[in-house]
């Protein structure tokens, strides 16, 4: 299923491994691509929402013209972007984690920054802190910092139970599901499946 999105939308997987210059150790980015930067055309950058990843942005990038840079991100601490130390998950430290990913990559240009949920509080964050990097900003839904209910979906992630947004088993997928959709999801065995398969594998680094 990623595969055929990923391919609807045009883009690419890619890998940026940086070394941390405090204790050695390397970070690892993850993002998708679409095209190239060029000086004529703002590069959109997609930042997604917690617990989410870069695929969440798959559907919207395949409707934008091909001639568009796009880039979506797994933030730390979520989808294939591994590394990343627990300090390194404070949205201080996640705001300068993105320059530095910005700066390997050489995306210095003034750039629009698209964010949804937490994502849209990173990227109201970072257009404050690092305002020559913006050309715009789009916000969707953003979670002021701090400002959240506490639901009880919160406080059993507080109390240490991650299973409601790391899921592992079938069962734990559609009782996410439920617990997050807006809507009653039915969802195909094989799809969940697919879907786990690609999760378990780091989703014992962001335990952590």
């Amino acid at each position: 299923m990623y595969r055929i999105n990923t391919h609807r939308a045009g883009v690419k997987k890619h890998y940026l491994t940086i070394e941390n210059v405090n204790d050695g150790k390397s970070e690892t980015f993850c993002y998708y691509e679409k095209e190239t930067q060029t000086v004529n055309r703002t590069s959109l950058i997609f930042i997604h929402g917690f617990s989410s990843d870069k695929n969440t942005w798959l559907n919207t990038i395949k409707n934008i013209p091909h001639n568009f840079h796009c880039i979506a991100i797994d933030m730390p601490g979520h989808g294939e972007t591994v590394g990343f130390s627990l300090e390194d998950l404070k949205a201080d430290r996640v705001i300068d984690k993105l320059k530095l990913f910005f700066d390997v990559l050489g995306l210095t240009r003034p750039m629009c920054l698209i964010g949804t949920s937490m994502g849209g509080s990173i990227v109201a964050m970072f257009a404050a802190k690092y305002p020559s990097y913006v050309k715009m900003i789009c916000l969707l839904a953003p979670v002021p910092p701090g400002g959240y209910c506490e639901t009880d979906a919160i406080r059993q992630i507080r109390s240490g139970m991650y299973d409601i947004i790391l899921p592992r088993t079938h069962e734990q997928f559609y009782t996410t599901a439920d617990t997050f959709a807006m809507k009653k999801i039915h969802c195909r065995h094989l799809l969940a499946s697919q879907y786990l398969k690609t999760k378990l594998s780091t989703i014992d680094q962001h335990k952590k």
